[in-house]
């Protein structure tokens, strides 16, 4: 009980509270030291999508590993429940993981019907070093930190993404909402040891076609995520939930 009491008054004085999400899907990278499992659901909830489903839907047009003297293909396999590679992220690299030719989803709000092209995107890091930015849409740690606060910078097309909403999140079901400042930097806490990931999005009103069909919106969805083994003891995860039947 202590403990648990502890927590809470850590999550308050963070400003971090639990939440009920509701997001749409996104992609997240997780690793357990031996291989790296691409994951498209819900983090916070606890929801991972399966294969038959729409696991399918998420096909790679990129899948490397970033090292100090250069980068590799990663092959994945896909299983029940991840797309699987057999490696991970060493000291000071990342894992980059895009699906940018998902199909054009339309969306009728308030009789207008808005047609959207994804992509969806991710990448874990080994550590908090200094990263490039490659993705479209990209979430990078500086290697800067502020005290307990850990510096990063999202970018869009190779040039930062100032005033971005975005949130951290934690497998416990907590979030913390930040925003990016003039530069696309912003800072971040973790207080409990386990897996994070943070989640951003951005829309670009351009239009255009992707495999003949025409969209209006191009809608972007990326994360970055680390596992932390110091900290307090993570509250328990929320239950996990059954995706639902693809019809």
């Amino acid at each position: 009980m202590k403990n648990h009491f502890a927590t809470f008054l850590i999550a308050l004085a963070l400003g971090v509270f639990p939440v009920l999400q509701a997001q749409a899907h996104f992609v997240w990278i997780e690793s357990d030291g031996a291989q790296s499992r691409v994951q498209f659901g819900e983090f916070g909830d606890n929801l991972r999508e399966v294969s038959p489903g729409r696991l399918d839907s998420i096909a790679p047009t990129t899948a490397i590993v970033v090292t100090r003297s250069g980068q590799k293909d990663l092959t994945l396999t896909k299983t029940a429940n991840a797309l699987v590679a057999k490696i991970t992220a060493g000291p000071g690299e990342s894992i980059i993981f895009d699906a940018n030719r998902q199909p054009v989803a339309e969306k009728t709000i308030d009789g207008a019907t808005v047609r959207t092209a994804p992509t969806r995107s991710a990448r874990f890091v080994s550590d908090f070093s200094a990263q490039t930015p490659q993705l479209t849409l990209d979430i990078v740690p500086t290697g800067r930190k502020l005290g307990t606060r850990v510096e990063f910078q999202v970018v869009f097309r190779n040039a930062p993404a100032p005033k971005l909403k975005l949130a951290v999140l934690a497998a416990s079901g907590w979030e913390r909402p930040l925003e990016t400042d003039e530069k696309g930097m912003f800072l971040a806490d973790f207080p409990w040891k386990g897996v994070y990931v943070i989640d951003a999005k951005h829309d670009e009103a351009v239009a255009g076609k992707r495999d003949g069909h025409a969209y209006d919106k191009s809608g972007f969805r990326t994360t970055l995520s680390f596992a932390l083994a110091a900290g307090l003891e993570s509250p328990p995860a929320p239950p996990v939930l059954t995706p639902k039947p693809v019809n």
